[in-house]
């Protein structure tokens, strides 16, 4: 909470997996991507509703463009089948691009149970190939 007439700044901290972060100010009519900058403002107690958020996701293949990993889902896990490796780092993140799981595989086959139903991003990375895919858990 502010005062009249405090300076003040909005900026994001984490927008990893969103394509764009772009808040308007209502009352100034301007908008700012929060990726690419901070947003500073003049604080005023009577002005309400004063920002609106907007955010969009980058796109992620349906199916995945390398075979060097198999990515699915299997009821309520992720499973990932490395193929000609046993050594990856296996990130589940959420829409919002917040990470749920962090695990290092060690073998050819890792199922990670995922509590909640919803869509998750994988990304499966061996130190040579990097891959990334969209799964439903139910």
């Amino acid at each position: 909470r502010g005062k009249d007439g405090d300076v003040m700044t909005i900026s994001a901290t984490e927008a990893e997996g969103v394509e764009f972060l772009n808040l308007k100010d209502n009352f100034t009519g301007v908008t700012t991507n929060l990726k690419t900058g901070d947003y500073t403002f003049t604080y005023n107690s009577s002005v309400v509703n004063r920002f609106e958020l907007y955010f969009g996701f980058l796109g992620v293949d349906e199916t995945p463009v390398t075979s060097y990993a198999n990515i699915f889902a299997a009821g309520q896990n992720v499973n990932v089948k490395l193929i000609g490796s046993t050594n990856a780092n296996i990130t589940i993140y959420n829409l919002l691009g917040q990470t749920i799981d962090f695990r290092s595989a060690s073998s050819t086959f890792t199922s990670i149970p995922v509590e909640k139903t919803g869509y998750y991003v994988v990304k499966v990375n061996d130190g040579l190939h990097v891959t990334t895919q969209k799964v439903f858990i139910k």
